[in-house]
Parts: structure tokens; sequence; C-alpha cells
């Protein structure tokens, strides 16, 4: 018998009507795919490369392209070469102004600093040279540093458009930061001596600068052939509060002057009035200070180190002990001011005016104008026996009378 026609194959069945399988029992649905997508083709996300990618990835590529953006940013600022190019024009104006300065210096009477001309000349001659070299040493490495910056700039953008791209980015960005740090080796040292060289002067300057001021605001007086060497700011440990002030340091005498804000009136441990205190509290000669002591005393971590200076005298100041503690501040070495102490009392601070040629002749009569010519032994009031003269005195006080007799 022929096989009678499947009624679902008749034509004109309904779109859609679900087919019967054999036996008369509907048949499956035919697999259905997701939806087609709407609008235009969203672009693969990052860090796709084919294939699904894990949770978070896209979110951890986006982040490092990110990051990779902002420090070329601050790459891109660095190559120009700013900071050094700034640098480069500050030294014209700062090599000018050092001999502006030293002429001031000894307009006002400072005589030591021996060589301090020559130097100045020396870095004014050799900046003529240098300094067109250095710029031209700079212009060629920013060139150079522009056109690596725009390839960096052209492997980021490739990277943002295509993941596989980003490892080539980071390794841009990377040669490039070598390269600038490399350039700016190379500038600072076409004229980094000589940078050196100017902030030293320069420092010495503004010590000279902060004598000559507090000097002439002072409360004590040099004698007229009496000069200041050094200056710096300390603090009296062994005495009472320990008050802070000046230390003073002339081609005769050492002298500390109290200059400090004292508070008048608190309210809860709040200052509410304050004053100004200044007042000289000792003065010795540099000759009667028999010994000198440098010693440091180390805080918590490095937080209050103290330099130490301590002095004994064989013949102690007027109002002071013969033995004296002070703690230099402001980063004073006290290695360096036990050092210049000596070259005073032996006399080699006299070597060291720019006022003198160094020969024996002018040696001798150095020595001879630090030294008086005659120096009694006796009091010319009681006849009593004087004090021995040490370098530094102006004058013998006798130990019976008080008589004081005047050595200049």
């Amino acid at each position: 018998m022929p096989v009678p026609n499947n009624p679902n194959d008749r034509r004109g069945s309904r779109p859609g009507q679900r087919q019967k399988g054999p036996g008369g029992r509907p048949g499956r649905r035919p697999p259905q795919g997701p939806p087609p997508l709407q609008g235009p083709m969203a672009p693969p996300r990052p860090g796709s490369l084919g294939g699904s990618a894990a949770p978070g990835a896209g979110q951890s590529q986006q982040q490092a392209l990110t990051t990779l953006n902002t420090r070329f940013n601050s790459l891109s600022g660095r190559a120009a070469l700013g900071n050094l190019r700034d640098e480069l024009e500050d030294m014209n104006g700062r090599i000018a102004s050092l001999g502006v300065t030293l002429e001031n210096l000894r307009a006002r009477g400072y005589r030591f600093g021996r060589g301090w001309e020559q130097r100045v000349e020396s870095l004014s001659t050799r900046w003529t040279t240098q300094g067109p070299d250095a710029r031209r040493i700079l212009e060629e490495r920013a060139s150079a540093l522009q056109i690596a910056a725009q390839g960096t700039q052209q492997a980021l953008q490739r990277g943002q458009r295509d993941p596989a791209w980003q490892s080539a980015a980071e390794g841009q960005v990377r040669q490039l930061e070598q390269q600038i740090t490399s350039a700016e080796r190379d500038v600072r040292g076409a004229f980094d001596q000589t940078s050196t060289k100017v902030a030293q002067l320069s420092k010495a300057f503004k010590q000279v600068e902060a004598l000559q001021e507090a000097i002439a605001t002072a409360k004590f007086d040099l004698y007229p052939d009496e000069n200041g060497v050094a200056l710096c700011k300390a603090q009296w440990l062994d005495e009472g509060d320990e008050p802070e002030g000046i230390l003073v340091l002339t081609d005769g005498r050492l002298i500390f002057e109290q200059r400090e804000k004292k508070a008048t009136k608190k309210l809860l441990f709040i200052t509410t009035s304050s004053e100004t205190v200044q007042k000289l509290l000792f003065e010795a000669p540099v000759g009667t200070i028999e010994e000198i002591e440098a010693s440091d005393t180390k805080g918590v971590l490095g937080i209050g180190n103290k330099e130490l200076l301590n002095l004994h005298f064989n013949k102690p100041p007027k109002n002071a002990p013969n033995r004296v503690a002070l703690g230099l501040l402001e980063g004073t070495r006290n290695e360096e001011w036990s050092a210049l102490i000596r070259r005073v009392q032996s006399g080699q601070i006299a070597l060291e005016r720019f006022d003198v040629d160094l020969n024996a002749e002018t040696i001798a009569a150095l020595e001879e104008e630090q030294t008086p010519v005659n120096i009694p032994s006796v009091c010319p009031a009681c006849g009593a026996q004087l004090p021995a003269y040490v370098k530094g005195m102006r004058q013998l006080e006798c130990q019976y009378c008080g008589r004081q007799v005047s050595l200049f």
C-alpha cells in the first residue's frame, strides 16, 4: 500500500506550526541562536584577543593603559628639559651677582676669604664658553627626545585601538624614560661642576652677610683693628634656661650674645605675649681657650642630634665659668668651628686675608700687628704681678687692685 502523505507537509500549513514527529507527537524546535545585534557592531573589549576573556580582564587592561598614559604625560613634560633650561638661564645671573656681592662685602670691611676674587673671575671667564656648550647639548637632546616622545605617543594610540600593542607601548614608555634620564645627565654634566662652585661661594657670601649684619646690630662693639671672622647660631647648654643666640668669632675674641624671643605671658600653655631678649652673655680672648672638644649627641632615629662645642678656658670669661658647653644650630658643624678657632689662635687666619701679599716680610708684619710691642709685667698702680698675655687680649687686669692696663 502506498504510504500516505504527512499532513504537516501539506501546502498552506501555518508558518511556525510545529511539525509532528513519528507517531503524531510534536517535533522538537530547531536550535535558536542569540538575537541579532541592534545598531552598529560594538568594538571588541580590550583584552579579548579572540575567544572569551576572563572576568575583569578587560578592566585590568584598561587600567594598565590609563597608567601608561599617566606616565607618558609626566615624561612628556620632562622631555622638554625645561628645568635644566631654567637652571642654565639662572646661572648667568648667579655668576654675575657673585662679583657684585663680593664687592659689597669688601666695602663693609670683610678682610678674609683669600682667593675669592680669583675664583669669581675664573667662574665668569669659564662660563662664557661653558654656557653656550651646555645650551647646545640641551637643544640636541631636547630635539631627540621630542621625536622619541612622538613615537611613544603613536604606540600608545595603537595600544588603545588594539590591545595586542599594549606590551609594545609599555616598552616604548620605559625606553623614553631611560632616554630622558640619560639626556638630563648629559646636560647637567656639562655645567654641574660650575654650579657646585657657584653654590659654595654663594653660601660663603651669605654667611659673611649674616656676620656683618649681626655685628652692626650687636650689643657689643669691635675694636678698631678687630675683624669679624665667622658667625653661627648657638645655644648655651649649661647655663640657666639654655639661652639661644649668636656665636661670633673675630681675629681676637669669641663672643656669645643672646638673641631670642621669650614669652612674657601665657594662657593655657599658649604664648599670648613675648619680647625679644638681646644681651651680651660672655666674651673671651681666643688665647684663653685652652681646650676645644667637638662631640655629638645622637637623638632617636636621627631626630634631636646635637653638634656640641665644649670649651675649657684657662681664665674664665666674665659672667661665665671656665667650662662652657655650646650646641651649634642650623646645621653648623662643630669640627669646622673647632678648626676655625685653632686657626685664629695660631695666627694662621691672618694669612687668609685678601689684602696682603704672602711673603716673609708681610707674614712677619702680620704677626707683629697682632702682638703688643711692650707688655707690662707689673701693675702701674700697686706694683703687683700682672697675668700673662695671651692672644686676643686687649688689656690686662690686675688681680689685686682691679686696674685695667691697656695693651694697645
